[in-house]
């Protein structure tokens, strides 16, 4: 019995050779991972221990991250080793096991580390919020047109998210006998994923520029612009909407001060304070054009207007602020 636990322990410490650098190399890798990865995440936001380890699982079980092995003399995978007295084959098995599994772990990790890169770089460019992207020429007739993608990202600046993205598909017309009129032929609107309030129609003039790569990005940031600012007044009266009787005036109630009603673009938003008291603001995108307030509130407008037109709009949620204090000073809105 003592001869084949020395055989055993004899074998383990050959294991533990053959494993070490593989254990180092692995680390290596997962610093460089960590270190192509950490610029991609918000200020913040806790990232993912990249060096727990964990139990070996298969492959089609495995976390985000390759597990990484234990090795104890007690680990359950050692204990047949107690159980049989031919232990050379087992030995043998198992050297052969770590090696195939330890060449898995690794090609795993320079998938994923490539696959990391890809999308990192892929939401760098995203940042500037337009993307240009090509279409698989096998879902249209290649010899016809050419088409291009374009993806709009905008972000919620009161949510810090990303809303769902929009697209647009430029088509432009493909002359095979005739270089000259391609040269020259205009990008057109194709397919497109945008709000009613993107007048696409009208940019779309941008497009038949004699420059066409200046029209293309003429035609691209306006729409891009267009969709920044109605976003842009989407969370301010967000926020507006969320203000209380106990936010504002520090009373008891947590009932909302104003009910929000905007059309699509926010271009015409009433407020409703109860049934029949409420203003209208009509806005375009950089500030407050007029306010139109109710039959019960006439008696103040002037004062009214005077707090809430502002040249720009991001001072709204500020003068929101004053206008309720104003109604609620003079008893007009109650909880």
């Amino acid at each position: 019995m003592e001869n084949e636990l020395l055989e055993l322990e004899n074998d383990i410490r050959s294991l533990q050779a053959d494993i070490a650098p593989l254990q180092t190399e692995y680390h290596s890798l997962l610093r460089q991972v960590a270190q192509n990865e950490a610029p991609s995440h918000a200020p913040n936001i806790p990232t993912k221990n990249l060096f727990v380890e964990k139990d070996l699982v298969p492959v089609d079980e495995q976390d985000e991250v390759p597990p990484v092995y234990h090795y104890n003399f007690f680990d359950e995978s050692i204990l047949k080793y107690f159980e049989k007295k031919d232990v050379k084959d087992s030995s043998h098995s198992r050297s052969i096991k770590s090696k195939i599994c330890s060449q898995q772990i690794l090609a795993e990790i320079e998938q994923w580390t490539a696959n990391k890169n890809h999308l990192l770089v892929e939401n760098i460019m995203r940042f500037g919020g337009v993307t240009a992207f090509p279409i698989n020429d096998r879902l249209y007739d290649a010899e016809d047109c050419f088409l291009l993608g374009l993806r709009y990202d905008v972000m919620d600046h009161i949510t810090r998210l990303y809303v769902k993205p929009f697209y647009i598909i430029l088509r432009r017309k493909r002359y095979l006998h005739d270089p000259e009129a391609e040269d020259t032929a205009p990008w057109q609107v194709f397919r497109y994923t945008t709000p009613l309030y993107v007048a696409l129609d009208r940019y779309s003039a941008l497009l038949n520029n004699k420059d066409r790569e200046e029209g293309l990005r003429s035609f691209a940031n306006s729409v891009h612009h267009r969709l920044v600012f109605v976003q842009r007044k989407k969370g301010l009266f967000s926020r507006v909407s969320q203000m209380t009787y106990s936010s504002l005036f520090k009373e008891a109630s947590n009932n909302p001060i104003v009910i929000i009603e905007p059309d699509e673009s926010y271009s015409h938003v009433l407020l409703s304070f109860s049934k029949d008291t409420h203003i209208e603001l009509v806005c375009n995108d950089e500030n407050i054009r007029d306010i139109k307030s109710s039959s019960s509130l006439q008696e103040y407008d002037s004062h009214i207007r005077g707090i809430a037109t502002i040249s720009d709009i991001s001072q709204l949620v500020s003068a929101m602020e004053r206008v309720f204090t104003f109604l609620r000073s003079k008893g007009l809105i109650r909880p």
